[in-house]
């Protein structure tokens, strides 16, 4: 498990693509214990979809590491949020589908939780303080249905702020996810894709209105790198990580990990200062 202490608090946002699957491969666990948090896409964690499922039917599971063998599972509505708890290793999923979607939230550090949404298969967030510094980690698998997402999305966690009495303006809010489009269609695709215009437009519109950063793009200007091969003909970078631009300074770095193959999507990594020290993000 990664150091936040001495390294910053190490971040990685991965569309998985069926992270049940996977449990087997000690590699998913080897990449999973290198970071203190994971945001996780397309877990595809659930029952049948028999299309009958309500949306909000047992969508929200938490994975509570009791000792080296033991786990206990609870419902968010068992779930009593006590600032003076700490939490350990915990993941927090949810429980939607086994042919679809589904997100979850890794956290490897001791840690507060202070509130925990979830909706469906499309995203989750958790409230959380590490180290005396609250955060607000949200993971988001966009599948294209719905191209408001994003904004639907930070509308419901300002007013999670407001109506859970967190500190948003000391929260530091980290935003992992797989969004389907490309945000610049020069850099961000080695070819066009007209499906993603639709797409970005609105993507782009609600990241100007929330105030969001695409935090690789931001160290990385003109640079090309891909999340997302397809028939190793199309290349897309479809997988982002943003945060509030009045965060950018926290930054240390973001990675996008080619090396890293098992899924079809690349993960990528942020690193973020733990203390209240800067980074000139133009550096």
């Amino acid at each position: 498990m990664a150091s936040a202490e001495e390294d910053g608090i190490k971040i990685l946002s991965w569309n998985i693509n069926g992270l049940k699957s996977k449990f087997k491969k000690q590699e998913v666990f080897d990449t999973f214990n290198e970071y203190d948090v994971v945001l996780l896409q397309e877990t595809k964690i659930g029952k049948p979809d028999t299309g009958t499922k309500k949306k909000d039917d047992d969508d929200w599971k938490i994975i509570k590491k009791l000792s080296d063998e033991e786990y206990a599972l609870e419902k968010l509505e068992d779930l009593e949020f006590n600032e003076d708890e700490t939490q350990q290793e915990t993941m927090y999923m949810t429980y939607f589908s086994s042919n679809s979607r589904g997100v979850a939230i890794l956290i490897n550090k001791p840690h507060t939780l202070l509130s925990a949404f979830s909706e469906g298969g499309d995203y989750a967030w958790v409230h959380v303080d590490i180290g005396n510094q609250k955060y607000t980690f949200v993971s988001v698998y966009c599948c294209g249905r719905d191209q408001n997402l994003i904004c639907n999305v930070m509308l419901k966690i300002f007013y999670s702020f407001l109506t859970n009495a967190v500190d948003a303006l000391n929260s530091r809010l980290v935003i992992g996810g797989d969004f389907n489009t490309t945000l610049d269609p020069k850099l961000d695709a080695n070819k066009e894709i007209k499906a993603h215009s639709a797409g970005r437009a609105r993507l782009t519109e609600c990241m100007t209105i929330t105030k969001l950063s695409d935090i690789w793009r931001k160290k990385n200007d003109s640079k090309r790198k891909y999340t997302y091969f397809h028939n190793n003909e199309t290349k897309s970078r479809l997988d982002y990580v943003f945060m509030l631009k009045k965060d950018e300074n926290y930054v240390i770095n973001c990675d996008i990990h080619n090396e890293i193959k098992l899924s079809d999507h690349s993960p990528v990594s942020l690193t973020l200062k733990v203390n209240n020290a800067y980074t000139n993000p133009e550096e």
